[in-house]
């Protein structure tokens, strides 16, 4: 394992703990045997050298670049990309609103949202993503001309179409502004914030984490499994115990 940390980066903590961590299980007499144990003690130096360098970067300049990068890229539209995470990113860093944004919004919603206020027929994320951009901006998301954006999340069978992305994203969206969940006398299965939690928590992997697809966690998925997660952690045995073993796996990938 000492062998195995290389050349040392600020991403090798990983390897670094790992070795340390088997060493430190040896008995005194076994420890004797070790003979690249040097390796194992530079290496902690090393990063520890490299966690102090990168603390010292300017990063009030670049969050300032990168809002400059972002505010100057035009007019957001509605979608993953070039929209809501734009508008987001912005409000949140203390820009305003795009000029034409929400305009765009409701001309998106004019065009494409059904009798059951979804925006999309399969993606209910379409609905969380706009809900998060909107509230994030200081808009009203259950009055976009005249359409609850909220309503469009209340049904669990058309959540779960998009597998687990979209009960964690629905989760995110409510909780983004402590929004209650409106009752949807229509719905197949009703939503709940405690379905909404049992979904994700179901779907977790041995490993800890969450994927779209297969058995193995992906760290894309598992860090929004976690931030949906995050406001339950304190008052939840059961999704701590999940975010605690999801935090090791995230960690390891």
């Amino acid at each position: 394992k000492i062998d195995a940390i290389g050349a040392v980066t600020i991403h090798s903590a990983n390897k670094i703990k790992a070795a340390r961590t088997a060493y430190d299980a040896l008995s005194d007499a076994q420890k004797q045997y070790v003979e690249n144990y040097n390796a194992l003690t530079d290496a902690e130096s090393k990063i520890a050298d490299l966690y102090i360098e990168a603390a010292k970067a300017n990063h009030k300049a670049i969050y300032e670049a990168t809002g400059k990068y972002i505010s100057g890229l035009g007019t957001p539209s509605v979608g993953s990309v070039g929209g809501e995470w734009m508008v987001i990113d912005l409000v949140r860093a203390g820009y305003p609103c795009p000029e034409g944004y929400y305009e765009n919004v409701v001309e998106y919603v004019k065009a494409n949202i059904n009798a059951n206020e979804q925006l999309h027929r399969a993606k209910s994320t379409d609905n969380s993503r706009v809900i998060l951009a909107l509230t994030a901006a200081g808009y009203d998301v259950t009055d976009v001309d005249g359409h609850n954006l909220l309503m469009g999340l209340t049904d669990m069978s058309y959540v779960k179409k998009q597998g687990i992305n979209g009960p964690i994203w629905a989760l995110i969206a409510f909780d983004c502004y402590g929004y209650a969940i409106p009752e949807n006398p229509n719905a197949a299965d009703q939503v709940t914030r405690e379905k909404l939690i049992a979904y994700i928590l179901e779907k977790q992997f041995e490993d800890g984490g969450w994927a779209l697809s297969g058995t193995k966690a992906d760290p894309d998925i598992t860090g929004m499994a976690i931030q949906s997660l995050a406001p339950y952690y304190n008052t939840n045995a059961e999704v701590k115990a999940a975010v605690d073993k999801a935090l090791d796996c995230l960690s390891a990938l």
